[in-house]
């Protein structure tokens, strides 16, 4: 039998990028129109974090916020500064300089992606952070139907390249086991490395079946809708299990954003109007807790 090669997935765009980004056809026609029809500009530092296209006078010596999570935080289809870390970003340094918003968002990054890249990536420069946010992972819905949980065998969420991994379907009833054990170790690891992870409960559209002329296109009746968004708000829950039961920071954004579809040019990601939302929501906390 031949060898396998297989290699530990790092969910980053790499060191230096700078590149641009359209959304296809499919994607264009999957969204409710306020998905723009352009070229989004992409580019990253030396430590693979996504640049926020500000300009910063003395950007070396600025404290660190940094952002993890999947396709929501990275905002791939917004212009780079109009991207929610970005926005953030100027934000907090109005009216002096104090903070670079690192943006570590990778899309289809689940919880486990993003433990990965705080070992190999953050905990280097967290003597220079004041902040890590975690956001909720909206790829963790694939992982609670799959009995293999985040180690399932699927194209884009297995933590590990393997050229045999195809894309499984649902084997089990949903469960948030998994997530809560990783998420209360990435605490506990967080704290031996003299860090508090701030927690973000990631918002999504949630609106009725019948007032949504979207939903209604995207799902074939309102069960199918209740299914999809059920394990969403799983997710959620158990971050705010884990922040009550550990002590945690926890900024709510599923229910500052109440699920406003005004906010999303799909069921989970932020249109411009929405990236802006996000922002003030994030200033208004940070802004007490720094």
């Amino acid at each position: 039998m031949a060898p396998v090669k297989r290699v530990i997935r790092f969910k980053e765009w790499g060191v230096w990028v700078d590149t641009t980004k359209q959304p296809k056809a499919a994607q264009l026609a999957s969204s409710d129109g306020t998905l723009e029809d352009d070229k989004f500009r992409l580019r990253t530092n030396t430590a693979g974090f996504i640049l926020s296209g500000n300009t910063l006078t003395n950007s070396g010596s600025l404290k660190k916020i940094i952002t993890l999570g999947g396709s929501f935080v990275e905002s791939l289809y917004a212009h780079e500064t109009d991207r929610f870390p970005a926005q953030l970003e100027r934000m907090l340094n109005e009216p002096k300089e104090r903070y670079e918003v690192w943006n570590g968002g990778y899309s289809g990054s689940t919880l486990l992606h993003s433990l990965n890249v705080f070992v190999n990536k953050v905990i280097p420069v967290l003597k220079y952070s004041e902040q890590v946010m975690l956001f909720t992972a909206m790829s963790d819905q694939r992982t609670l139907v799959h009995k293999d949980s985040y180690w399932l065998k699927d194209v884009t969420h297995a933590p590990v390249f393997d050229p045999r991994n195809a894309s499984p379907k649902e084997n089990r009833e949903a469960t948030t086991e998994d997530q809560e054990r990783l998420l209360r170790a990435f605490v506990m690891l967080s704290r031996h490395y003299d860090h508090e992870l701030i927690l973000v409960a990631s918002p999504y559209r949630d609106k009725s079946f019948e007032d949504d002329a979207y939903t209604r296109r995207i799902y074939k009746d309102p069960a199918a809708q209740a299914k999809a968004l059920s394990k969403l708000r799983m997710i959620n829950e158990t971050a705010r299990l884990v922040s009550a039961d550990m002590g945690v920071t926890l900024l709510d954004a599923e229910r500052s954003l109440h699920g406003d579809p005004r906010f999303f040019y799909d069921s989970m990601h932020l249109n411009s109007l929405g990236q802006e939302a996000m922002a003030n929501f994030l200033h208004e906390k940070l802004a007490r807790l720094l």
